[in-house]
């Protein structure tokens, strides 16, 4: 706990170097700052201690975006993913929002975040209220070959929820409003159950596609 903590105070300064080199250039009044991670680690959080859960302090990672357009000291609570970060960069840089288009012809994943950046209230978001994280199962692989989807692991994050489905069907539902820390599963309890149907249909809409990967 102690290392990592070094570490992150350690990023923490570089990060101070980077901004101050920026703040003292030519350049601070037209460069987009991102700020984010891959998956978060716990030092003890529900008395575990790693990364790769499907729960909060793992699935959540930092996404801090200043510069032109971003509203100054807002926050936004709409759950997005890192997937929305390449879309992002194209409609800030006026690149094409589809490269594909004319190539291989596959749609690119992910929405620009461009208008939570200008609106944090999400009134102008088209995309998905959800965000879904994935950890991989016990499958054992060889090296390069991909794991099959119905073997991995899901976090589906809405705003106020987070319900998580295991390979073996196995499934967990939280309270945000009233469990930041995730400790009751809600699964079994009558009074949530057509929270638990919405957040069960979101979940298959999502990961149908990509199960047919699998065929």
């Amino acid at each position: 706990t102690q290392a990592y903590l070094a570490n992150v105070a350690f990023v923490d300064d570089q990060v101070g170097k980077i901004l101050r080199a920026l703040e003292r250039s030519e350049h601070a009044e037209n460069t987009y700052v991102i700020f984010t991670s891959d998956n978060g680690y716990h030092i003890g959080e529900k008395f575990y201690l790693h990364k790769n859960s499907l729960w909060e302090e793992s699935c959540r990672v930092p996404l801090i975006v200043a510069g032109p357009r971003v509203a100054p000291g807002s926050s936004c609570e709409v759950p997005v993913s890192l997937l929305d970060l390449y879309p992002t960069f194209n409609e800030l840089a006026g690149l094409d929002a589809e490269p594909n288009q004319g190539k291989n012809g596959v749609m690119m994943d992910g929405n620009s975040l461009v208008s939570l950046l200008t609106d944090p209230d999400g009134k102008m978001w088209t995309g998905p209220v959800h965000a879904v994280s994935a950890v991989h199962g016990l499958q054992e692989l060889e090296i390069g070959q991909p794991g099959l989807v119905a073997n991995q692991h899901f976090s589906l994050r809405t705003q106020d929820f987070r319900y998580i489905r295991m390979s073996d069907g196995s499934e967990e539902l939280y309270d945000h409003r009233k469990d930041p820390r995730e400790w009751a599963n809600l699964v079994g309890d009558s009074a949530y159950a057509s929270v638990l149907k919405d957040h069960r249909n979101r979940f298959d809409a999502h990961v149908e596609l990509a199960l047919q990967s699998d065929d």
